[in-house]
Parts: C-alpha cells; sequence; structure tokens
C-alpha cells in the first residue's frame, strides 16, 4: 500500500474454510481491486474499513458474499466513484458512502443485495446523457437470498421457554 498502511486484499485466495462455510476474518483494513471473488457463500468480516474500488461482477449466481465491516473514526464502507456495480450484503456500524475524493461524478450505482449501516452519505451526480431529475444515482436491488442461506452463519436460534406443571 504506497501509504504504508496494511490492509488485507479481497479475492477468492484469501477466504479459508470454516465449518462448512467460508469465513475470513482481516484485522485491518480490506480493499477490494478486483478479480475473481470466492466461489460459494462467504462472509468477510473486517476490523477496519472496506474500500471497494473496481466492479463486484464475478460472484456467480449460486453464490454469497457478505461484509461485516466494523469500521473505524468516520469510516465504514467506501465504494469509489468509478463504480457502478456491487453485489452483496453489506453490514457496517460506521458510514456506507459511494463517493470518494476524486468526485461526486459518476455513473449509477448497482447494488444488488443489501446494506445496513450506522449512517449513509450517497451523494452521486450523474452525467450527461443521465441526471438526477429523471435517473436514480444509487439503484438498490434487494436479495432475499441472503437472509435464508447466511442465517446460520449470522442468525441467533430461537429460545422459547414452556412452563410445565410441577
Amino acid at each position: 500500500n504506497p501509504d504504508g498502511t496494511t490492509f488485507c486484499q479481497i479475492n477468492s485466495g484469501t477466504v479459508g474454510n470454516v465449518a462448512g462455510k467460508r469465513i475470513y476474518i482481516c484485522p485491518t483494513d480490506a480493499r477490494y481491486t478486483g478479480g475473481t471473488l470466492p466461489s460459494g457463500d462467504n462472509v468477510v468480516i473486517v476490523k477496519g474499513n472496506l474500500t471497494i474500488e473496481a466492479q463486484m461482477t464475478s460472484l456467480s449466481a449460486n453464490s454469497g458474499l457478505v461484509f461485516v465491516v466494523e469500521g473505524q473514526v468516520g469510516g465504514g464502507i467506501t465504494v469509489l466513484t468509478a463504480v457502478d456495480d456491487i453485489r452483496g450484503f453489506f453490514i457496517t456500524k460506521g458510514l456506507f458512502t459511494d463517493v470518494d475524493p476524486s468526485g461526486y461524478s459518476g455513473a449509477q450505482l448497482k447494488l444488488t443485495g443489501s446494506v445496513i449501516a450506522n449512517d449513509f452519505a450517497i451523494g452521486r451526480i450523474l452525467g450527461a446523457p443521465l441526471n438526477n431529475v429523471t435517473t436514480p444515482a444509487e439503484d438498490f436491488a434487494y436479495s432475499l437470498r441472503y437472509l435464508g442461506v447466511f442465517s446460520n452463519i449470522l442468525g441467533v436460534p430461537g429460545i422459547s421457554w414452556k412452563e410445565v406443571a410441577p
């Protein structure tokens, strides 16, 4: 990394198999810079911030990717302005943003999956021929598949109590 900080690179080689599902824990910041995403159902836990620097289009129809991002002060998940297609379920207690210091003007961001965040800063501006008056700068297409596929990893089993006669 040019600034000397460490980060985890997210690609098909970074995820190890844990209990039949693929779980990867990144103790620092993480970046996705392109390339093949892990196949199958994967959970990536990031202790720092996540930056998505490239399209996430290589995720197959039978695969799922969940990012759980702690987010450091003022951070969380950043999708660079040049990125216009990401797929996955993104969770952060920090900020989800789709713009970066390079500017706010870019193509429409299409997110297939879902986002849960403490705060959102979605300020992308569409350039010509599209504009924000008639076309949204962000298009989030919810994917129900993540709730079923990842419920055994991210869900909490229900407990029921029943009073019985002594």
